[in-house]
């Protein structure tokens, strides 16, 4: 999926090609989330190549992105990562709806050295954007043909998840499989294994 334009046309292009997304957009609207519709939309999308699988969401912030993952993925069990004890509380309230996610209140890289499996099909990564380059070990626990989809993929506003991004373009030898940015140039890169 690569896509480029305008966020309305994004958006737009997104929702004429799934549909279904707008009922998802709108259940997990009243959650204070900090993605972009066309992102939302896109995010939707991408998790419901996954149903079925295993899914780990770097950053849950109030559980917005995890609702939208949970409604792509409703046979998929998903994990959500948030270290800080007030927003992993009103994550757990506003995700009780969803039986196949759990919140877990931890640190990306300290879950990472006590994870022993599954391989994961999908991982979101929208955490901590300043030590992003934690989050990429969590490459060696995905599948092949799993996503590694990287949020807020923008310059201007996350440089050190750009640099992280491209640094993996230059390990994988090849660029993002994924990737959608605005006329703001804002937004999303990720990588299929």
């Amino acid at each position: 999926m690569i896509l480029t334009g305008h966020e309305n046309d994004l958006l737009k292009g997104l929702l004429r090609d799934y549909p279904d997304a707008i009922d998802a957009l709108a259940k997990s609207g009243h959650i204070k989330g900090q993605l972009k519709l066309y992102q939302a939309a896109a995010l939707y999308a991408l998790a419901r190549r996954y149903d079925k699988g295993n899914i780990l969401e770097i950053g849950t912030l109030v559980g917005y992105s995890s609702s939208l993952i949970a409604q792509a993925a409703p046979n998929g069990t998903i994990t959500t990562l948030n270290p800080t004890t007030h927003e992993a509380k009103e994550a757990r309230k506003n995700l009780v709806q969803y039986g196949n996610v759990t919140v877990i209140e931890q640190k990306s890289w300290d879950y990472l050295n006590e994870y022993t499996g599954p391989l994961l099909d999908m991982i979101f990564v929208d955490g901590d954007h300043v030590r992003v380059e934690k989050d990429l070990p969590w490459w060696s626990w995905l599948k092949r043909g799993g996503l590694m989809l990287f949020h807020d993929y923008t310059e201007h506003c996350s440089p050190h998840v750009c640099r992280a991004v491209d640094g993996m373009s230059e390990i994988l030898g090849k660029g993002p499989d994924v990737l959608l940015i605005d006329t703001d140039d804002v937004g999303m890169a990720g990588f299929i294994k």
